[in-house]
């Protein structure tokens, strides 16, 4: 006997013994539990499906909570590095012309926490005008493709009035068309120490 039912063909039912093939309710029986052992096959392969569906989404989603951990603490490691090291990141995103500036450069230029600072200009515009020139042609070799990342020092005036020296080391990186699309740096006060010791 065929052991089908709606679209699917589990193949075929053999029932021993004698069966008259003529008598149509032995017959109508036989077809009865073909069909039964079809609609049987065809729920447990659906609850296999089911249950190998949920063991992937649960997967999947360990996956996720996994990543989601790990970038929270790489996040919050590079927050400590950066409060420990008294180094302030920024991220210039080239083509929008907006950036980036974290908590500790922020409070190294003397800035609150909310302040709102997302141009180039908030760095470049506290350079001393005396090394204003030094730091425009660097930003510009980097952005012509200059092999070297930038690594400069320079005077800056702080919120507050201060004059200080920094050191800023940056970096460009490129689009898949290798175009150069972010700049990403880093600022440190190197006010007071000596030039053997600020170049590291």
């Amino acid at each position: 006997m065929p052991v089908t039912f709606d679209q699917s063909d589990w193949g075929m039912l053999a029932i021993g013994g004698g069966v008259d093939i003529h008598a149509t309710s032995s017959r109508d029986k036989y077809d009865h539990w073909a069909a039964m052992v079809a609609v049987a096959l065809d729920r447990e392969d659906r609850l296999t499906s089911l249950q190998r569906q949920q063991a992937a989404l649960a997967e999947a989603a360990y996956r996720e909570r996994a990543l989601v951990l790990d970038l929270r603490t790489e996040v919050e490691r590079n927050a400590l590095v950066q409060d420990v090291a008294l180094e302030g990141t920024w991220d210039w995103d080239i083509a929008t012309g907006e950036v980036f500036y974290s908590r500790t450069w922020r409070a190294l230029v003397g800035l609150p926490d909310d302040a709102r600072c997302t141009g180039i200009e908030e760095w470049t515009g506290r350079v001393h005008p005396q090394d204003m020139r030094t730091v425009q042609t660097a930003i510009a070799r980097q952005l012509a493709g200059a092999a070297e990342p930038l690594d400069l020092e320079h005077r800056l005036l702080a919120a507050d009035g201060r004059e200080m020296w920094v050191r800023c080391r940056a970096t460009t990186v490129t689009d898949d068309a290798g175009i150069r699309a972010r700049m990403i740096g880093v600022l440190m006060d190197v006010t007071g120490m000596p030039v053997r010791e600020r170049r590291g």
